[in-house]
């Protein structure tokens, strides 16, 4: 490249990363392109209108300690070198050397800095942040002071491609104002009134083409807009039963936000009502009994192998791809990771077995990890106090998180082979004691220990087929003999056991109809015990007091402080006791029993629920915010009703309906009527008709068709509809009495006990900022709003 004689106005040097020659490139490119206003050029007598050529290097060259010729004497013959600054550049060999190299023989006022990423003091070369100057001292000698010295430079960073191009625009300004010594304000206004005039142009061309085009298109937008509307509202149903779904999944917050992101900020701007019968569902603003309320997730994986939290209800731990993965339940914090699928937490402590089948340790608080034992057969965790039984070759560890408490040899523990396969484990609920069983080829044995000193409690011995389900409350152990055949009735091929610890007496047993016992819990006076399709409450005794049925595969099961609850695959909850069983599903606010429930767990009276094919656990906790109880009632009073027969002359069509009931609301602007077949049929003043409401779910009574001035809503039964009579709202389980004198509340009953409730009814805009308020910042991870297609 011949360039002896080429005069430049300006050198661009950059690193040749991507970012950095993006920038160096389209600069050249705009810098090149740019004219000077022609007010600008008159103004200062200046006798070009804009930059004549632009030195960029395209190709890296070689580093070497000399320039090559063609560098060189682009740079001898460049009036400013435009310097492209990013982190990268100061490491630069090359690029150090055409700063030096022009600083030498240009004024350093000539360098021009463009920062593209990072800051000044980490992108700056450092020959351009201090200037040498020779000062004479007192004694008249000169000597060498180096100063600071900022630098000229512009900024172009931006988070992506499109902001720096904006930058860029400015940039540009900039450094044509520094090359022909002009004022950058005056420049930048001119820049933008040449804008503006061509922005007029534009715009009176365009307004010419569409004056010609208006009236025949004014046809097709009012067409355009009436389909779009149509859309909107079919996007907006499409979010209300999203948001449904997702309720009955326990994901409130996304549910919230699928109604919500179809909704208008103001009633009078128009909205879905379906939507927002599903933002006020899920934003529950009317429950009067306490539920158990969704109120936060964490992810899981959708592939994990297994998944279960701890029992402070503070971590969990599932398994994915030949790796146990421990998450905070609070934050969704992944916290650690081992490579093996033999792991397990309890209490703080993660334990694993290695591929080379080494037992590890690690305190999840202070995140201290240790090996606890080279070679180990297999281990067994007792839930609830941190304990792990540990099996080698010829004995059986105890530990307590990383400490040790005993070792037994298998002798000790009448155990007659040697390495006997893991069985379960069981610690009562003082944690003093803990059972578990042990696997034989010809044997199996249950063992209980006291854990206080080391001491063998108790030992039993069982045939190898037996499933081994037992628990122990300290002082006695219960076991579930499957292979007990002595009593040889039909359908009866079970025991239950109850033994007497540490004397190893048997105290009581009872025969049980059919198998497939799995879990036994014991409760603070009685113990369930659990199978496939029945549950039995029992006393120590082992005698029934009652049972519980309808479930299938239980899949939690947990004590209340009077009963037991149950949880089954299909979501359904059932509770129980020494008297009754019935179904608790109502309690868990927005679930679906036919939402099937793969993981459920009961924790300090929270639950932790991951619903199957989800990817995330649900925690459910008592719900905080209910409607005030109101001791006096009194204010208010039930209006006068009126005869039905004077309701029904003068309506519309009314001999064609089967009149099952009729009132009339209380601003007495229309009058329903609610026939044989749940349809409801609303008639104006003047006896019109003006709505068919089909399977509108309510029943007629004097009396029960209030108006709510101040809510702006009629209220039939547990319904609340909008003044355009479409259904906005439900009522949770109450008994309606009157409406509250102040315009906007609603005085309800229980249907669970006597007590009396005055609930406010929110208007639009209040329900929405409440909402809003909820909502704050949330946004659904990527897979939800995949999956219903949110915008």
């Amino acid at each position: 490249m011949a360039l002896e004689g080429v005069k430049f106005d300006a050198f661009i040097s950059y690193r040749h990363c991507e970012k950095d020659s993006f920038v160096s490139e389209q600069l050249h490119k705009k810098l090149e392109e740019y004219k000077l206003p022609k007010s600008v050029i008159k103004k200062h007598g200046l006798e070009r209108n804009g930059i004549g050529r632009v030195f960029r290097d395209e190709a890296e060259l070689p580093l070497s300690e000399n320039l090559s010729d063609p560098i060189s004497v682009a740079l001898d013959n460049s009036e400013f070198l435009i310097v492209i600054c990013t982190p990268r550049l100061p490491e630069s060999l090359w690029c150090r050397k055409e700063v030096e190299t022009f600083v030498k023989t240009h004024d350093r006022k000539h360098v021009l800095l463009v920062l593209a990423e990072g800051e000044p003091d980490e992108s700056f070369p450092e020959i351009l942040t201090y200037e040498d100057r020779i000062l004479k001292d007192e004694n008249g000698n000169e000597v060498k002071v180096r100063t600071e010295r900022e630098p000229l430079a512009a900024d172009c960073r931006g988070e992506n491609r499109k902001e720096i191009q904006k930058a860029l625009d400015d940039v540009v300004l900039r450094l044509v104002a520094a090359i022909f010594g002009l004022n950058y304000d005056d420049l930048k206004q001119r820049h933008r009134e040449r804008q503006l005039k061509r922005r007029r142009i534009a715009v009176a061309s365009v307004m010419a083409v569409v004056t010609v085009f208006a009236l025949t298109c004014l046809f097709f937008m009012l067409s355009i807009r009436k389909r779009n509307l149509i859309i909107q509202d079919k996007y907006a149903g499409a979010m209300a039963a999203a948001s449904e779904e997702l309720l009955e999944h326990g994901m409130r917050m996304d549910a919230l936000y699928a109604a919500r992101s179809v909704l208008p900020d103001r009633e009078k701007d128009g909205f879905n009502s379906e939507a927002y019968r599903a933002l006020v569902k899920a934003l529950a603003p009317y429950e009067i009994e306490s539920s158990y309320f969704p109120v936060k997730s964490f992810p899981v994986s959708p592939k994990a192998a297994y998944f279960f939290v701890s029992e402070d209800a503070s971590v969990a731990l599932f398994a994915e791809n030949e790796q146990s993965i421990v998450v905070d339940t609070e934050s969704g914090e992944e916290l650690y990771r081992v490579d093996s699928l033999y792991a397990d937490i309890s209490g703080h402590s993660l334990i694993w077995i290695d591929d080379g089948n080494a037992l590890h340790h690690r305190d999840l608080l202070s995140g201290e990890e240790k090996k606890l034992m080279d070679r180990v057969g297999d281990m067994i965790v007792a839930p609830g106090g941190g304990v792990f039984l540990v099996l080698a070759e010829d004995e059986l560890h105890v530990y307590h998180g990383d400490t040790e408490l005993f070792a037994f040899p298998y002798g000790e523990l009448g155990v007659t082979e040697n390495a006997p396969l893991a069985g379960t484990a069981y610690l009562s609920e003082d944690g003093e004691h803990v059972a578990f069983s042990l696997l034989g080829s010809f044997n199996s044995w249950i063992v209980q220990l006291r854990l206080t000193d080391g001491s063998v409690e108790l030992v039993l011995e069982v045939p190898p087929r037996n499933s081994c389900v037992f628990a122990t409350d300290g002082s006695r152990l219960y076991f579930i003999n499957e292979n007990a055949d002595q009593f040889g009735a039909e359908g009866i091929n079970s025991v239950m056991e109850a033994y007497d610890v540490p004397s190893g007496t048997m105290l009581a047993e009872t025969a049980l109809p059919g198998n497939g016992f799995y879990r036994i819990l014991p409760g603070a006076e009685e113990i369930l015990l659990v199978s496939d399709r029945l549950a039995f409450i029992m006393d120590e005794d082992l005698n029934t007091l009652s049972s519980i049925s309808g479930y299938r595969d239980a899949v939690c099961t947990f004590c209340f402080e009077d009963g037991f609850g149950l949880i089954d695959g299909s979501g359904e909850f059932f509770y129980g006791d020494a008297q009754s069983n019935y179904s608790i599903s109502h309690m868990i606010y927005g679930h679906k029993d036919a939402v099937r429930v793969s993981y459920a767990a009961y924790i300090d009276d929270r639950f932790f629920i991951r619903y199957t094919g989800d990817r995330c656990v649900v925690i459910y906790e008592k719900q905080k915010e209910l409607a005030a109880a109101e001791e006096n009632v009194s204010e208010a009073k039930a209006s006068e009703g009126e005869d039905e027969g004077k309701l029904l002359e003068g309506l519309e069509g009314i001999g064609g309906i089967s009149v099952f009931g009729a009132s009339r609301s209380g601003d007495g602007k229309y009058t329903v009527v609610i026939d044989t077949e749940d349809t409801l049929h609303v008639f104006d003043a003047e006896g019109h008709a003006v709505r068919v409401i089909y399977d509108a779910g309510v029943f007629l009574s004097e009396n029960s068709f209030p108006w709510l001035e101040e809510a702006q809503v009629y209220v039939l039964e547990n319904a609340l509809y909008d003044r355009d009579f479409r259904r906005i709202a439900d009522l949770p389980l109450c008994t309606f009495r009157w409406p509250g004198a102040d315009g906007k509340s609603l005085i309800v009953s229980s249907i669970f006990d006597d007590s009396v409730y005055r609930i406010p009814i929110l208007t639009y805009e209040e329900m929405i900022g409440r909402a809003d308020a909820v909502l704050k910042d949330h946004v659904p991870e990527d897979w939800v709003r995949e999956k219903y297609s949110m915008e």
